[in-house]
């Protein structure tokens, strides 16, 4: 197994909290919450999948299991370059 596998633990484990955050936060939509958690979950099954199965990579199912975090990330991003100039009344 390759030693890259081992991010997807960590990334994991990174997601959960910011997930955890961005539901109780009222300034952030609940939905990038929902995507960060799946991604979240996407990961750590990415990181248990390689240990389990020696060709996972090659069955094409890790890049989707990790979309949902990626787009969540994004999208918190761009939510705060666009909404979180503003100033909050």
């Amino acid at each position: 197994m390759k030693a890259a596998y081992y991010s997807y633990h960590f990334f994991g484990s990174m997601a959960s909290p910011i997930w955890i955050s961005c539901l109780q936060i009222q300034f952030l939509p609940k939905f990038f919450g929902v995507l960060l958690m799946l991604g979240c979950f996407g990961y750590i099954m990415n990181f248990i999948g390689n240990i389990i199965i020696s060709d996972y990579s090659d069955l094409g199912i890790s890049k989707y299991l990790s979309m949902p975090a990626s787009i969540g990330e994004i999208g918190i991003c761009l939510w705060l370059l666009i909404f979180g100039a503003k100033k909050m009344v």
